[in-house]
C-alpha cells in the first residue's frame, strides 16, 4: 500500500464518520458526522504543533489559551472542511478506494481515531498547563 496523500487521509476520516453514523442519522446531518470527525483530527494536529513548537522553543503557554486555539481551529477547521468535502460532493472522487471496507471496519476506525484524537488533545492541554505552572 502506497503511502495516502493528505487529501485521501481527509477523505477517508469524513467518509468514515459519515458511513459510520447513516443509521443515526438523517441525510443532512450524516455530512455534519463527518465534518466533525475531521474537524477534531484537525484540530488535534494543530495542537500537536503548536505544543511541540512551545517545546522546543522553551516557552509555555496556558490552557486557556489552548482552549481558545483549539476552539477556533475547530471552527475554521469546519468551514475549511465543508469547503473541500461536501460543496459539490467533492468527496465523492475517492469513495472507489474505500468500497471494500465494511461498515463495521469504518466504525471501528472512526472510533478509535476519535478516542486517540481526544485523549491526545486532553492530555496536551495538560502537559502545556503543567509546563507553564512549572515555568513560573
Amino acid at each position: 500500500m502506497a503511502l495516502w496523500s493528505l487529501r485521501k487521509i481527509q477523505v477517508f476520516v469524513f467518509y468514515a464518520g459519515r458511513t459510520a453514523n447513516e443509521a443515526s442519522y438523517g441525510p443532512g446531518l450524516v455530512d455534519v458526522a463527518g465534518i466533525v470527525a475531521v474537524s477534531l483530527l484537525q484540530t488535534v494536529v494543530a495542537l500537536t504543533v503548536v505544543c511541540g513548537g512551545c517545546a522546543v522553543l522553551h516557552r509555555s503557554i496556558s490552557q486557556q489559551a489552548l482552549l481558545v486555539f483549539s476552539f477556533w481551529i475547530f471552527w475554521i477547521s469546519t468551514v475549511f472542511s465543508y469547503f473541500t468535502l461536501v460543496f459539490r460532493g467533492q468527496w465523492r472522487r475517492f469513495v472507489h478506494d474505500f468500497r471494500n471496507l465494511t461498515v463495521d471496519d469504518l466504525t471501528f476506525a472512526i472510533v478509535g481515531i476519535e478516542i486517540l484524537a481526544i485523549a491526545w488533545a486532553t492530555w496536551l492541554i495538560f502537559w502545556a498547563g503543567d509546563v507553564s505552572r512549572r515555568s513560573l
